[in-house]
């Protein structure tokens, strides 16, 4: 007997020790649709299969993209979005950005706790609704929206009660429960198109990108909170994995499981927290790698490393680490313009550095 687990650095699934039941949710969404509980909204177009956990596939579409944004991106650093919309756009990628999509919601429930499952999983539904009656793959820029719906999809497949609450909600707005047949995060699409963006690339970009040195950091609510659906389970490899393929080195350090600290209340009402918890990851990053950037896909991750180095001077540390979207590291290699395209004029700790190193000019 075996069960499967999840390889730390490969992402690939080795059968070892005793019997493990597998949970694809997938099945039961299917057994529900039969019983005329759901709707399934499933892939449209070509998709790639990625391997999850306990092997299971995942299929990532490759197009008809409904973009599902971040209000924290947008709002703070906009050059994310604006090259998650560039990279689709460099490789005819039809995508549909919605005026009509709402928040997720989930930062408020992280925030404060005053979030309920009716409310959270109503808008979820209402989002994922949105999506199916456009015609688009549901696809998500947030990891903290990506957490939410991966939850609101367990806990809607799972809970009848919970399920005929939303359904009385989306009822009102003349909308169905159609729960998608993936909850992919953009970071996902990103590494199931890595090909493609390399072949698509500027050669001399990658001849810039290829002298660099990364680490990578995922968000909690990326791979903590529902693992068994992400590509590389408990140990992602979606970033370094895009970033690797495109050449850049990628380097391991001891506390890249840790949080980087925002933790959403935290942020808020106890920053001093969030300054410890990020110090401590920097000073691992710099005494055991120092590398050229960091490479994150989550917006509180990537504020907080960017925004925060800075006052680390406090306690006598000095970092200067750019910090850079895997989006943005796409469209660089597809030859956008640091700043009027992949946006990084708006971030806090200097990128100038990375951009002489990458032999890119940015005046």
């Amino acid at each position: 007997m075996s069960y499967e687990i999840n390889d730390v650095k490969t992402g690939i699934n080795h059968a070892k020790g005793m019997n493990y039941h597998v949970h694809d949710i997938r099945a039961e969404m299917k057994k529900l649709e039969e019983e005329g509980e759901i709707k399934i909204g499933r892939i449209i177009g070509p998709y790639k299969e990625e391997e999850v956990m306990y092997g299971i596939k995942k299929k990532i579409p490759l197009d008809m993209h409904y973009q599902h944004k971040s209000c924290g991106q947008c709002a703070n650093l906009p050059g994310v979005p604006r090259s998650n919309f560039y990279y689709r756009d460099k490789l005819g990628i039809k995508y549909y950005n919605d005026m009509q999509q709402t928040s997720c919601t989930a930062w408020n429930y992280h925030a404060s706790g005053l979030g309920n499952l009716v409310q959270l999983a109503s808008v979820a539904a209402r989002n994922w609704h949105r999506a199916y009656e456009e015609g688009y793959n549901f696809t998500i820029h947030c990891v903290t929206s990506f957490g939410n719906y991966l939850e609101m999809r367990h806990l809607l497949v799972s809970n009848k009660e919970l399920r005929d609450a939303v359904k009385k909600v989306l009822a009102s707005l003349g909308r169905e429960l159609v729960i998608p047949e993936e909850i992919v995060h953009d970071s996902e699409i990103a590494y199931a198109l890595r090909d493609k963006i390399f072949e698509a690339a500027d050669p001399k970009r990658i001849e810039g990108i290829k002298r660099l040195r990364a680490v990578e950091h995922y968000g909690c609510h990326f791979f903590k909170q529902v693992s068994d659906d992400i590509i590389g389970g408990k140990r992602p490899i979606v970033v370094g994995g895009l970033a690797s393929h495109l050449g850049v080195q990628m380097e391991e350090y001891s506390k890249w499981f840790m949080c980087c600290g925002f933790g959403f209340r935290h942020i808020l009402v106890n920053r001093e927290f969030t300054r410890s918890a990020q110090n401590i990851k920097l000073k691992a990053i710099k005494e055991e790698v120092d590398p050229d950037m960091i490479l994150v896909n989550c917006t509180g991750c990537g504020t907080t490393f960017d925004k925060t180095q800075w006052i680390q001077k406090a306690v006598g540390e000095d970092y200067h680490y750019p910090v850079i979207f895997y989006s943005q590291l796409a469209a660089l290699a597809l030859g956008a313009h640091p700043f009027k395209e992949a946006g990084l004029d708006f971030h806090v700790t200097p990128v100038e550095p990375l951009l002489d190193k990458m032999g890119i000019a940015y005046n």
